[in-house]
C-alpha cells in the first residue's frame, strides 16, 4: 500500500477521533477498522493531548494505541504512554513503561526506539537521585542516537 494511502486513513481516522471519547476506540475495533491503522491514530491522539498539556487525556489514548498495536510497534507505544507518566511525575509508572519498552524495542530492532527507552529510564533515574545509572542510561541513548544521524 502506497504511503500517501496510508496517511490519508491515518488522517481520517484521527478525524474521526478527535471528536470520539476512548472509551469509543473499542467499540470502532469490532466495526472492522484496521487495528494497524486504528493502533497509530490512537497514538498520533495520545501525541497531541500530551502536546496541549491533557497527560490524562494522552495516557487513555496511549492505552487504547498499545492495546490495538499488533505490529512491531509496540515498543514505540509503550514509550509514548512512559513519557506520559514521566510528565505526570510517575517515576515508576515511567519505569516500568520504559523496561517493556526496552525489551521490546530490542527484540524488534528499532534502535531509534531503543534510544528513547534508555532516555526514559535515564530521566527516571536521575529522577530518583541515582546518578550513575542515569548518565550511563542517558549516555547509552546519546550513543544510539549519534550513530543513527551518522547513517542518516
Amino acid at each position: 500500500m502506497p504511503v500517501w494511502i496510508k496517511w490519508r486513513a491515518v488522517s481520517a481516522a484521527r478525524r474521526s477521533l478527535s471528536v470520539r471519547k476512548p472509551n469509543c476506540v473499542r467499540k470502532q475495533r469490532s466495526a472492522g477498522i484496521d487495528s494497524r491503522l486504528l493502533a497509530e491514530a490512537a497514538y498520533k491522539k495520545a501525541l497531541l493531548e500530551l502536546a496541549q498539556d491533557r497527560p490524562e487525556t494522552a495516557l487513555e489514548w496511549a492505552q487504547k494505541a498499545i492495546e490495538a498495536e499488533r505490529g512491531n510497534a509496540l515498543g514505540r507505544r509503550l514509550n509514548l504512554a512512559g513519557r506520559i507518566q514521566l510528565a505526570r511525575g510517575k517515576w515508576s509508572d515511567a519505569e516500568a513503561l520504559a523496561g517493556k519498552a526496552l525489551d521490546e524495542n530490542r527484540s524488534a530492532g528499532q534502535s531509534e526506539e531503543k534510544a528513547n527507552s534508555l532516555r526514559i529510564l535515564g530521566i527516571v533515574a536521575r529522577n530518583e537521585k541515582d546518578h550513575d545509572r542515569g548518565a550511563r542510561l542517558l549516555q547509552e541513548a546519546l550513543q544510539i542516537w549519534k550513530k543513527q544521524q551518522d547513517c542518516r
